[in-house]
């Protein structure tokens, strides 16, 4: 077990640096400090936050509570009521995640990684459940964003 968390926060401290990095050239803003918290859970607290707060009573992988409704918006124009922008909170399955990885043939790691690219781009306003066009540019992005990271 200890192997797999050493692992983990490997790739994570990859994925943050090149999430950041992605964020910034995509805003031409090199200096732009942002925060974002990402948190582990079981099936029962994911259902939960799914049932209050998208009416969903099942288990999902990843959900994300972005703080500002089109971030990108207001990055681009350099409108942050704060020198720092929070981006919101992304909940993680582990279950699931653990599940995913089998059935995807990667390792827990690396399909944690993936989910969290996944609820970051949420967190930035894209939603691939609006329209094919909205899904299909979000997996171009997830893509490019872990290529740069496995």
């Amino acid at each position: 077990m200890q192997s797999y968390h050493k692992n983990y926060l490997v790739l994570l401290q990859k994925q943050l640096l090149v999430m950041d990095q992605w964020i910034k050239k995509k805003i031409n803003s090199p200096d732009m400090t942002m925060d974002i918290s990402i948190t582990l859970c079981g099936e029962r607290k994911i259902r939960s936050l799914n049932t209050k707060y998208r009416q969903k009573k099942q288990i999902t992988d990843v959900l994300s509570f972005p703080l500002e409704e089109n971030p990108m918006t207001l990055l681009k124009k350099k409108a942050l009521p704060f020198p720092i922008l929070c981006l919101g909170d992304i909940f993680i399955c582990k279950e699931v995640a653990r599940k995913q990885a089998k059935a995807f043939k990667l390792s827990v790691a690396e399909e944690m990684i993936y989910l969290g690219v996944h609820g970051l781009l949420h967190l930035l306003g894209y939603d691939h459940e609006k329209n094919a066009h909205q899904a299909a540019v979000m997996f171009k992005e997830e893509e490019v964003i872990t290529n740069k990271i496995f």
